[in-house]
């Protein structure tokens, strides 16, 4: 069977038509802080609050998927780096049979030369050992060459969009693009490399490790409002991030979605711009998944009309819409304030604003003083807070700082599982501080106080002293998203 072919004949899609954007929400809920008491800048009348909606648990969407992948092959991925790349590959490759996902593959290698390692194929049982064996074969030489990997990658993916703009009613196409190191041949400015990336196909840019090039990256993902930048500092990740990105993939509900208020007087926190808005573009909300939004009105009346807006992506192409009027209650949102200030504050690391350093450091002593005296230390939110705010403060001046604060943002942004985890030796112990004794000792310049001579519950509370997570925390984790990763991630 043609290429051509196998795609019209696998746009084979539930027809029927679900009117009301409720069938695809299992539960909606808006909550209101108890307390004037704030801990962000807010308008002295403002009243403070939670969104959260819970998505439906959906099949998969049966839409026909290609998925080319582009990895590097050049010297500096030789060892365990790429031992982890070609398991997560092979590991994909069978979940994407095992599972029946109506996903085409095509894998590509570069260094100085651009390869084809695996031509635009379906996954099948009569294939599939072919395809391991060429991925298991991959090797690792030479420089990198990104000038070239970006051309030869694009023509591809253009080359696909092209012929199936021609047969398939409805298809999508993805990118994987990974990379551990910087443009060592060919093309090295950031901006004319980023200008070669289409903006008609969302890439996923995967930087492998602490020495690649972000901003490149950054600028690359910048092109498509679906494209995203992910920074994976441990290695033996590869396959959680994978995992969770391939879920998002096959189980989206809503595309193309926009929460917004119906009084210009309500406001929706934008993780992205940093801003309170009366509209928030979301782009995909995906399967059995819960999210939550930051609120604050100044209305008497208040959120009794916002609505949500978007793309059914399994049932119809039909753009629906629910107004929110669910029972509204009083609880305490301390603890999203505060996740709402550590997103702030990552932002302004991302810009450079003057004073986040010291924010930081003030920031994790509040938080985590809260926390203890709240018996919420060992809670997955507050945890992952804490490394939120500890890695942008010890990477602030560091040439990893862009890419830990930048990445860790944009996790909360999209309120994905996955998260880019600190560097830290084996022997520590996870979750526990650090003490005088010990290679990470350090004089407070800025008080002059050695850290001895703090006390006990201070020194618990002393960003100097935490030593961060060195496991994912498991939050917004779907049923199916945890088969996906513990498959590929195995």
């Amino acid at each position: 069977m043609d290429t051509a072919h196998k795609i019209e004949t696998r746009n084979h899609h539930n027809k029927k038509f679900i009117p009301f954007i409720m069938s695809l929400i299992e539960r909606t809920k808006i909550s209101f802080h108890n307390s004037k008491s704030f801990e962000i800048e807010l308008p002295e009348q403002a009243r403070f609050g939670i969104l959260k909606f819970k998505m439906s648990p959906q099949r998969m969407d049966l839409t026909p998927t290609f998925i080319q992948f582009t990895l590097d092959q050049s010297g500096s991925m030789e060892g365990p780096k790429m031992d982890y790349v070609k398991r997560t590959i092979i590991n994909i490759i069978q979940v994407i049979l095992d599972m029946s996902m109506p996903i085409h593959i095509k894998v590509d290698g570069f260094n100085s030369k651009y390869t084809n390692i695996i031509p635009f194929t379906d996954v099948t049982k009569e294939n599939i050992s072919e395809l391991i064996d060429k991925v298991s074969n991959i090797t690792t030489i030479s420089v990198t060459n990104i000038e070239q990997a970006i051309k030869n990658s694009q023509s591809s993916l253009l080359a696909y969009k092209k012929l199936a703009d021609k047969h398939a009613s409805k298809y999508k196409q993805y990118h994987f693009f990974l990379t551990d190191g910087e443009a060592t041949e060919g093309e090295c400015d950031k901006n004319v490399l980023a200008d070669l990336i289409s903006t008609e196909i969302p890439t996923i840019f995967i930087g492998y490790g602490e020495d690649h090039e972000e901003d490149l990256l950054i600028k690359c993902a910048s092109r498509h409002p679906k494209s995203s930048y992910q920074f994976v500092s441990n290695i033996e990740t590869i396959g959680e991030l994978c995992g969770e990105l391939l879920n998002e993939i096959c189980y989206p509900i809503l595309d193309r979605v926009i929460l917004k208020t119906s009084e210009p007087n309500e406001y929706i926190f934008d993780t992205k711009t940093n801003e309170w808005s009366n509209q928030v573009i979301i782009n995909q909300l995906t399967s059995d998944k819960e999210y939550t939004f930051q609120l604050y009105t100044l209305s008497s009346d208040p959120f009794s009309k916002l609505t949500l807006t978007g793309i059914d992506m399994i049932h119809s192409n039909i753009i629906l819409k629910y107004v929110y009027d669910d029972e509204q209650m009083e609880t305490d949102l301390t603890t999203n304030m505060f996740q709402l200030k550590t997103n702030q504050l990552l932002f302004d690391v991302i810009i450079k604003k003057n004073g986040t350093y010291d924010a930081l450091k003030t920031l994790f002593q509040k938080v985590r003083k809260y926390a203890r005296e709240n018996d919420l230390l060992e809670d997955p939110i507050f945890k992952v807070m804490f490394d939120d705010i500890y890695l942008a403060y010890e990477n602030y001046y560091r040439n990893t700082g862009l890419m830990y604060a930048f990445s860790r943002h944009n996790s909360n942004n999209h309120q994905q599982n996955y998260r880019p985890l600190a560097q830290t030796p084996t022997e520590q112990t996870n979750g526990l501080f650090r003490s005088p004794s010990t290679q990470y000792y350090q004089y407070d310049e800025e008080t002059q106080v050695e850290d001895y001579m703090i006390s006990d519950v201070e020194n618990s509370d002393d960003i100097h002293k935490y030593i961060p997570q060195i496991y994912q925390m498991g939050l917004n984790m779907t049923q199916t998203m945890q088969d996906i990763i513990t498959q590929i991630s195995s």
